[in-house]
């Protein structure tokens, strides 16, 4: 189990409401930060409270290891949607597949959205670009996986050309 005393874990978990919100999350009650993150300390160290959900639960996480948010809620404590598996680079992913990331245009849902539109009707990829508000190339680059590789939804096939068509599309 975890290596700190149980008036620390008492103290840790009775600021989190473990009654779950419809997501199944466990938000935490104490402070916030502006970017919605509990902060929790422990003998002179203030780490996330996400970060000793897992530590008090007995999962080592080492200082300044990024600790995700699989759920996009960044004041959930519930461990089932924390992980300290992946790094900066996936936990940027993460949110920006959330749609928490500050300069998406886009998120998961609106893409896989948009990949199913495509996959049905065809529409030019400049009325998709139109209808969220970014570029063609965009457009382009979430319909064929270059971007947005875990949105889900069905995969526009690129048409790159070969040697074998002449170059022709």
């Amino acid at each position: 189990m975890s290596a700190y005393p149980q008036p620390v874990r008492v103290r840790f978990w009775a600021r989190v409401d473990r009654t779950t919100t419809p997501e199944g999350c466990w938000p935490w009650t104490g402070a916030l930060s502006v970017g919605g993150y509990g902060r929790f300390t422990v003998d002179g160290r203030t780490r996330g409270s996400h970060v000793w959900a897992l530590v008090l639960g007995g999962v080592a996480v080492p200082e300044g290891a990024v600790v995700r948010h699989l759920c996009g809620n960044p004041a959930c404590c519930r461990p089932e949607h924390l992980s300290a598996e992946g790094g900066q680079r996936e936990n940027n992913l993460d949110t920006v597949e959330h749609g928490r990331h500050r300069s998406a245009a886009l998120d998961g849902r609106r893409v896989r959205a948009m990949r199913e539109r495509y996959a049905e009707d065809r529409p030019p990829l400049a009325d998709l670009a139109s209808e969220h508000g970014v570029s063609e190339s965009a457009v382009s680059a979430a319909l064929t996986g270059r971007t947005w590789p875990r949105a889900g939804g069905p995969l526009k096939r690129s048409r790159k050309r070969t040697p074998d068509d002449g170059g022709r599309r």
